[in-house]
């Protein structure tokens, strides 16, 4: 039995800014399945979302010295995801003009266990894909799937921490009131449960 303390990841950073891909493994093993969960939320195909993920991992290798410890991985990790996701999108603007997309996409590879408990939460995140943009549902995942800082992702999304406040306040708003056109007043209720109240 192996009793060594877990390396944190500022400490497999530094191991793999020195060339050791051990190192670097255990941190794609780490944040592989957090990071395809957010990627799958702004991109619409499996195949996009696996050649994002592995395409956000090697950047992150090729710059992995660039990484300062000051912050959590995870937000430079996801910062070089949103950034790949971005420019994909704008690549697959023209695509999306000829190409019709269900207004509700089924993902294996969704938000994990954990943010999808019930089937009211379920509904959330189903209703979050249909009403809000990109970088709204974005925002949103981070900060309740990925129960992430407003700090780190007003960093992730290159945003102000104003703006990034404002971008959940009006978010929730939405999907309240998407929530609630039906008529039912237990899904207002559903959405505040599962997003939260103010940020």
């Amino acid at each position: 039995m192996n009793d060594a303390p877990t390396p944190s990841d500022a400490e497999l950073a530094r191991l793999a800014a020195g060339g050791s891909l051990p190192a670097f493994g255990t941190l794609v093993e780490r944040y592989e399945p957090r990071l395809r969960a957010f990627l799958a939320r702004r991109v619409p195909g499996a195949h996009d979302l696996d050649d994002l993920v592995q395409e956000a991992f090697v950047r992150a290798w090729e710059h992995i010295d660039r990484y300062d410890d000051r912050w959590q991985f995870s937000t430079w990790l996801f910062t070089i995801g949103g950034r790949l996701a971005m420019t994909l999108g704008r690549r697959r603007t023209v695509e999306r003009a000829y190409l019709a997309r269900p207004a509700v996409r089924t993902d294996p590879d969704g938000p994990p266990d954990h943010v999808m408990a019930d089937e009211a939460r379920g509904r959330v995140w189903t209703v979050a894909e249909r009403v809000l943009g990109d970088d709204a549902l974005a925002a949103v995942w981070l900060r309740y799937g990925e129960d992430m800082a407003i700090a780190d992702i007003a960093r992730i999304m290159d945003r102000s921490l104003v703006s990034v406040r404002v971008l959940l306040f009006r978010s929730r708003e939405r999907l309240a009131r998407a929530m609630t056109e039906p008529n039912s007043a237990a899904a207002r209720t559903a959405v505040a449960d599962s997003v939260g109240g103010p940020c």
